[in-house]
């Protein structure tokens, strides 16, 4: 075993069991998943290890404050966002922080008086909020403007001496492809379960990850007809459109010698459903090439 310094991330999914009771056994174990990735993504984009799942929240080791702050607050914008699509299926989240040194196990799993603190800090937050000991503020020294407010010295749990706790402010995010529909064609290649092709999906993902890092990344999926390659396609796009990716599809119909078919059709959703006073920004570098290849954002 070994020591190290570490910023310790917890979170919890409040009233997880009655939602449960009332969605049913299927969709939550959907809502479920959705809510594991949502904090994954958070955690691993900021640079955090989720050290291991707590049955309705997680646990999550930092090397920086800083990054482990920024991933609370990215925590709980994706989760307001979700809840403000689907109210009828709220993830109501609270995160506790805590720093220090702490115990590295030979399973991976960390130990130490910070993984405490973070763990009774998350605890005695209200649904929605981010506590943190004093000690997080410190080590950001106001790296990331975030907003600290002293909330006083709570006892709590385990521990001998009050701890200094301050919330930590956020606001809700609107996601830059959120305005944009899931496409009705893409839709109806998801309506079965998914199942298999764990090993794809997988690499489509962390394909999905670095192009959200900034890296560009193209993958060609390639099989013979019938072997599941639009329904693996539509499984990832629904998850990236549900964490608020923007997701266009366009298809080329075989009988039809339309140029640039499937680029047309992608652009055509896009320019549909982004403002016009967005739209010319939004379409990058060239925007008069592509808005004249769309055929369809003349107005702006």
């Amino acid at each position: 075993m070994s020591s190290q310094t570490a910023t310790i991330l917890v979170t919890d999914l409040v009233g997880s069991t009655e939602m449960r009771a009332r969605l049913g056994e299927e969709e939550g174990d959907r809502l479920h998943r959705l809510h594991d990735r949502l904090l994954y993504d958070a955690v691993e984009s900021h640079g955090g290890v989720v050290v291991k799942g707590l049955g309705d929240g997680i646990l999550a080791s930092f090397t920086g404050a800083t990054e482990a702050v920024a991933a609370a607050v990215a925590i709980q914008q994706a989760a307001d966002f979700h809840t403000r699509r689907h109210p009828d299926q709220a993830l109501v989240l609270r995160v506790g922080l805590s720093a220090g040194d702490v115990t590295v196990q030979e399973d991976g799993d960390r130990v130490g008086t910070p993984v405490i603190e973070a763990a009774r800090l998350c605890a005695a937050a209200s649904g929605g909020q981010i506590l943190a000991a004093e000690i997080v503020r410190a080590l950001s020294r106001g790296r990331g403007s975030h907003q600290f407010s002293f909330i006083g010295e709570l006892e709590l749990k385990g521990l001998v001496e009050p701890v200094a706790a301050l919330a930590i402010g956020w606001q809700a995010g609107r996601p830059v492809g959120a305005e944009i529909p899931f496409p009705p064609l893409l839709a109806a290649n998801d309506r079965l379960g998914f199942a298999g092709r764990a090993q794809e999906l997988e690499l489509l993902e962390e394909a999905w990850k670095e192009a959200v890092s900034g890296v560009r990344r193209t993958v060609l999926v390639a099989g013979e007809p019938g072997v599941g390659k639009t329904r693996l396609a539509a499984e990832l796009a629904r998850r990236v459109h549900e964490g608020g990716g923007a997701v266009l599809y366009g298809r080329c119909e075989e009988d039809l010698g339309v140029p640039y078919e499937p680029f047309v059709e992608a652009l055509r959703w896009f320019c549909e459903h982004v403002p016009v006073e967005e739209l010319m920004a939004r379409l990058g570098r060239f925007p008069g090439e592509l808005a004249r290849l769309a055929n369809a954002c003349h107005s702006a």
